[in-house]
């Protein structure tokens, strides 16, 4: 059944991929994506114009520029631009790193695949997991959410996996650097091996100071570098809104009216479980979206909520301390659905354990109703 499935998301991304290139698909809040045209979406314009600084005579002097009152600008990870660079991506040349993108997408997914058959789920999950729509719509849309995916995928298939060999902890350490090299948030992983480091001290285990020097040196430096760009994702994050009200509106207090004291605890309670939401996919439109294909988006997310909330309550600890320190950008600033692509397939793991085990629940009595056989009337 393994194969069915990888056949099956194979076969779903190239459809996706070549329909695509002939009917635009529409976004929410931007142009219609195709591997034909160039993309100006969400932040991809940021990377973009980076890439052509980049591409200057002076582009090193430009990438680094300041701004009128002596601020440093906001740096993106190098990656991206990188890659646009390499593939030279511009009007009439978008093919190749669209193919790149289409062969990243379909192994990100072929991966997890195999990663879940291997954690027994059946054949009908595989095949969910197969045509999720958010692998499929993140391979098609050229940003860095898919190489930042691909690289924690390999951190985190790695560290779980089993034995700690010398290549493993090669994989691990390849894969960071390249995650942090991707966007800034890729820091998460150098923290997640502090707290794992950390936590092994609590559990009376000797302290390893290779990790926890592996983990506290670079976060010293990507912190500096990343500065700017922390403070421009924090401050654009205020902006936007959940449900209809700005971050802004929740954390000065929804609920005027209400006691100072009752209103901020109500408010900032709101916003986190609106972020959560968010984060799953279960929310509103961004734009004029037919309510079909925000069904379609939202539908994962069924499965991703109770995911989440059930990881905290079953998972090992590991894994736990893995998607907390992950969730911990988000909590702050922006929460997407695009942002839960590198955990989607803990979260897609852990839903499906919860939905068989509530249905195991629900399912017992009904069964011992039903077979109990017509009732017989008392006369």
């Amino acid at each position: 059944m393994l194969l069915v499935a990888l056949a099956l998301t194979a076969a779903v991304h190239a459809a996706v991929f070549g329909s695509a290139a002939y009917f635009p698909v529409a976004g929410e809040t931007e142009r219609a994506i195709s591997p034909l045209t160039v993309q100006r979406g969400v932040d991809f314009g940021f990377y973009y114009d980076f890439a052509l600084r980049l591409a200057e005579p002076d582009g090193e002097q430009g990438a680094h520029a300041t701004s009128a009152d002596g601020e440093r600008s906001p740096i993106p990870g190098i990656v991206l631009p990188l890659l646009l660079l390499a593939f030279d991506y511009g009007p009439g040349h978008t093919l190749p790193l669209a193919l790149g993108y289409l062969a990243l997408g379909t192994g990100f997914s072929a991966a997890w695949l195999w990663w879940l058959w291997r954690q027994g789920l059946s054949p009908a999950a595989l095949g969910l997991f197969a045509v999720l729509p958010g692998p499929i719509w993140l391979t098609l849309n050229i940003s860095t959410d898919m190489p930042f995916a691909v690289a924690v995928a390999a951190f985190a298939l790695a560290y779980f996996g089993a034995g700690r060999s010398l290549s493993r902890w090669a994989i691990v350490a390849l894969a960071l650097v390249v995650a942090v090299l991707v966007r800034p948030n890729g820091i998460f992983l150098f923290l997640f091996l502090l707290a794992a480091a950390v936590a092994h001290l609590f559990r009376g285990g000797r302290p390893n100071l290779l990790v926890i020097a592996l983990g506290a040196i670079p976060v010293a430096g990507l912190g500096y570098y990343y500065y700017p760009y922390l403070l421009a994702y924090l401050e654009s994050s205020q902006g936007l809104s959940y449900f209809g009200r700005d971050q802004t509106e929740y954390l000065a207090g929804a609920f005027p009216d209400w006691p100072a004291v009752l209103d901020l605890l109500v408010s900032w309670s709101a916003l986190l479980a609106a972020k959560v939401l968010y984060f799953a996919g279960l929310r509103p439109s961004y734009g004029e979206t037919a309510a079909v294909l925000v069904a379609v988006r939202a539908a994962p997310g069924l499965i991703l909520l109770p995911g989440l909330i059930w990881l905290f309550a079953r998972a090992r600890l590991e894994v736990r301390l893995f998607v907390g320190v992950y969730l911990l950008p988000f909590v702050f600033g922006a929460a997407q659905d695009r942002y839960n692509l590198a955990i989607t397939p803990f979260l897609f793991y852990y839903g499906i354990d919860a939905w068989a085990r509530a249905w195991t629940i629900v399912r017992a009595p009904v069964v011992r109703v039903m077979s109990r056989g017509p009732v017989q009337p008392r006369l």
